[in-house]
């Protein structure tokens, strides 16, 4: 079986799955803690976090 990773099919198809947690940014704290993304998606969360100062320089956004 081989699959290929589609990041765009993906975003187009199932944006319902991270719209489902477009919230969870507001629930972390200030700028600068540690974030580790496990999500199987497009990034967006992490772009989200990263965005509000979640940089990858020190504490960041990991995924």
């Amino acid at each position: 079986m081989n699959i290929q990773w589609d990041a765009a099919k993906y975003t187009s198809d199932f944006r319902f799955v991270h719209q489902y947690g477009s919230s969870l940014p507001d629930l972390i704290g200030g700028a600068g803690l540690p974030v580790l993304d496990l999500d199987c998606g497009n990034g967006a969360p992490a772009k989200e976090l990263a965005k509000r100062g979640h940089t990858p320089e020190g504490a960041g956004v990991t995924g």
